[in-house]
Order: structure tokens, then sequence, then C-alpha cells
């Protein structure tokens, strides 16, 4: 994780600072840079992150006649990266996924002298992981970090994985996405949803409580926030107070597994709160009780989200996936995040409440 210095906030009762930004094309088949590009001007660009997607981040570019012409979106990658005092800070690497070619009149009624504009939206290297499985792939009771390395070998890219000790009894048919193989195997694992870091390598890490974490970012002691732009929602009335994992493998004594997690009791949609049990139940091909506990844990953390916050700040580079945040003496977990690519853009966050879990006297047991 990137955590916050004092860099890059803003000094307070000055509010200044100098931005610039730079896109940088390259081959993907030599991986020689071609130079830097251009968007076409007056055009919006934007970054989005969100942890929820297939593709967690995406890139709108639109480029002019001149820029156009000389971009293969086949073989062309993007790179962007933001300027702080002379500091360039990446910001992900990405594939034009679905480019556009707008043809314009011909000049001076040369038939030949067509012009086009090219614009896409780009995304980052998980566009690569969502490609299919050759064969039938088992996981055949490897480690979660053993099958994910394995499902990434072909790929060109490097992936960073955190250790994990569940096996993974999991069989997927040729034809597969490469990404629900690594969605199913993180979730079975313990890991947070994976993502592509701003240096273009795959994060593969495990799931930690929010509420007990060193914040990567205090809000608190800067000036970074639009006090004008936060706006609260919340699903209280449907969001599950409880996570039932039901298991449909197999295990060696041939019992049923069952493992739940409930919500901490200071959420406000938790059992002791409103008064009664809101369960979701899940089913997954599980290797036993343990496996089974940290899946409903996983979820728990997942699928309880009952308050969340949107606010817009100042733009800032560090902003990776699955930062806890400290902002009105509360922490925060970011669900996602977006930039305007532009000197004096804004970056619009959507947070989740981190809610302290229960002393272990009090957490939920697996029965069987």
């Amino acid at each position: 994780m990137i955590r916050a210095t004092d860099a890059l906030d803003l000094v307070p009762g000055i509010g200044q600072r100098t931005e610039a930004f730079a896109f940088r094309a390259f081959d993907a088949g030599t991986g020689a840079v071609l130079g830097e590009v251009q968007p076409a001007r007056d055009t919006t660009i934007t970054l989005d992150q969100s942890a929820g997607t297939v593709i967690t981040r995406s890139l709108s570019l639109e480029f002019d006649e001149a820029t156009s012409a000389q971009l293969n979106p086949i073989t062309t990658r993007i790179e962007p990266y933001m300027i702080l005092a002379g500091v360039e800070y990446p910001l992900g690497h990405y594939l034009f996924t679905d480019p556009i070619r707008q043809d314009y009149a011909p000049y001076d009624d040369d038939p030949d002298d067509v012009r086009s504009t090219l614009s896409s939206a780009l995304g980052d290297r998980m566009s690569i992981v969502d490609t299919e499985l050759e064969n039938a792939f088992e996981g055949a009771g490897a480690s979660a970090a053993d099958v994910i390395r394995r499902v990434l070998e072909p790929l060109p890219f490097e992936a960073e994985v955190d250790d994990s000790p569940s096996p993974i009894v999991n069989a997927w048919a040729a034809g597969t996405s490469r990404v629900n193989v690594l969605g199913t195997t993180a979730e079975l694992g313990d890991y947070l949803a994976p993502w592509f870091d701003h240096d273009g390598v795959l994060q593969a890490r495990h799931r930690f409580e929010p509420a007990l974490a060193v914040p990567d970012f205090d809000w608190d002691a800067n000036n970074v926030v639009h006090r004008g732009s936060i706006t609260r929602a919340d699903a209280l009335a449907y969001t599950p107070n409880r996570i039932v994992v039901v298991g449909n493998g197999e295990t060696a004594e041939a019992a049923p597994v069952v493992a739940w997690c409930d919500v901490p009791s200071t959420a406000p949609h938790s059992a002791l709160n409103i008064g009664f049990v809101r369960p979701h139940v899940v089913q997954a091909q599980v290797s036993g009780v343990a496996q089974a506990q940290a899946l409903a844990d996983n979820l728990c953390l997942q699928q309880s989200v009952s308050e969340t916050i949107q606010l817009t700040t100042v733009l800032d580079p560090r902003h990776e996936a699955h930062q806890v945040i400290k902002f009105e003496g509360e922490l925060w977990l970011e669900l996602a995040w977006s930039m305007d690519l532009s000197a004096g853009g804004a970056m619009r966050h959507t947070l989740q409440r981190a809610y302290r879990p229960d002393p272990v006297v009090n957490l939920p047991t697996v029965f069987t």
C-alpha cells in the first residue's frame, strides 16, 4: 500500500500547487517507447477505479487527427503520469478496448485526404486477464496463492500474491475467463478483490479489517476535501447482517460444512440494533470449516455496505485500491474513485464506513 505523506497535502492557508499530466505510448509487442501523445484539446479525460467491476480501472481518451494517424489501437498501450513539482507519479497501464475512428470530409476536395479522430475507453491489464482458458483448469487442492500464480503464469505482466493456506478444489472448463478463476480463488483464499496498481502490477492481498487498520490518508489533518461536495447514502433496509456459507463440496468427514459471520454490533443494521437477523446464504466449494469461515468473514466485509459517503478532493495520484481513510474522526474503506486528468481537476471518492468488530468473545463460531 502507498502510505500518505505530507508532500502532496495542501499547505493550510495557501492551497496552491503546480500540476501537469503526460501520456506515453509504447508498443505492446516490442516494449519500445513510442513517445508522448497529446489528447485532443477541450476534451474530458477521466480515470476511474472501482473494486466492484471486472475491469477495475478505465481511462477515456480522444486524439486529434495528427495523433490518431500515428496510433495503432491494437498494438499501442498508454501510460498516463501526473507531474507534481517535477516528480512523476504513474497512474497505470492501459489497453484500447473499444476504439472508434471518426472520419471527416476530405480537405481541398481531395478524395484521398480523409482525416480521422480516435476516441476510446481504455482498460487496465485486467483486460488481458479477461481471456479464456485454452484447457480445463483444476485447483486439485493446491493453495489459493499457487492457483492464482498458475492461472496468471502465461500472461505478460508481474503479479504480487500473498501466500495463502486455503486449498482450492474447484475446477473450471476450457473457455472459462481467467477473471472468473481469479475472482473465485480470491474469495475462497481470503483475499481482497485483486487489482492492478499504478505500476501495472497485479496485487492479490489478504483481506484485512479496515476498522483496525492504520489509515493510509488522514483527511482530517489537511485541506483536500471540498466541503460542499459531500453526499451520504445507506442501504439499511435491505443490507444483510449475517453471512452464512454452506459448503457444497466433499469433505473427509462427509459432513455438511456451515460457517457464519455477523456484522459488528456497532453497525446500524446489526441484529442487535434492528431486532432481527437478516441472513444472506452463499454456497461455495470449500474444503472445510476453516476455509468456510474465512470466506464468510470476507463476504461479511464486502457485502455489509450499509453506509457510504461520496465526496470530492483535490487530485492525489497516491490512491490505489482498498485503502483506509480517516475522515470526520471515523475510518472508511475506499470503494472507488474517479480523477479528472487535467490541471486543477477534481477527484471523486466513494467510501464505505468501517465498523469496529465485536470483542473476540462475541465473534461467531463455526459449526457443522
